[in-house]
């Protein structure tokens, strides 16, 4: 017969200690807490990323319009020429540096994210290399 607590459901508790099962969960537990705490680090890292790479759209939008109104106010072809030779070179060199940024940002957070993955196989697997 299964043991069953007060609801009548099966006790799962008697279950698992009978089958011997307390480490393996024990693990299991283990693991999820560490990974929880390394996806927060990446999630940090992600969102960092992500809101560079919009104020660095704003910026650019912010050009783009400022460009937009000087070609609306251009007298000669020539004008616009150049105004639109000011953008791309502009531009391109922002394009540029913003890669350079993003390239730095994810170079730091390499490391940190291999150190979270190393954390969390230590966090999961200490207590059974031990003996614990």
């Amino acid at each position: 017969m299964q043991d069953a607590n007060k609801s009548g459901a099966p006790d799962l508790t008697t279950s698992v200690s009978r089958m011997g099962l307390e480490p393996l969960i024990e693990a299991n537990q283990r693991g999820l807490a560490a990974m929880v705490e390394a996806q927060e680090h990446v999630l940090k890292r992600v969102t960092e990323i992500g809101s560079e790479m919009f104020q660095f759209a704003d910026r650019r939008m912010a050009q783009d319009s400022e460009t937009l109104n000087g070609l609306a106010a251009c007298k000669s072809p020539l004008d616009a020429a150049q105004i639109c030779g000011k953008f791309y070179e502009t531009a391109m060199q922002q394009y540029f540096e913003e890669a350079g940024k993003l390239a730095g940002m994810c170079a730091v957070q390499a490391p940190e994210a291999i150190e979270d993955v190393l954390h969390v196989a230590e966090e999961t697997t200490a207590p059974v290399l031990k003996g614990d």
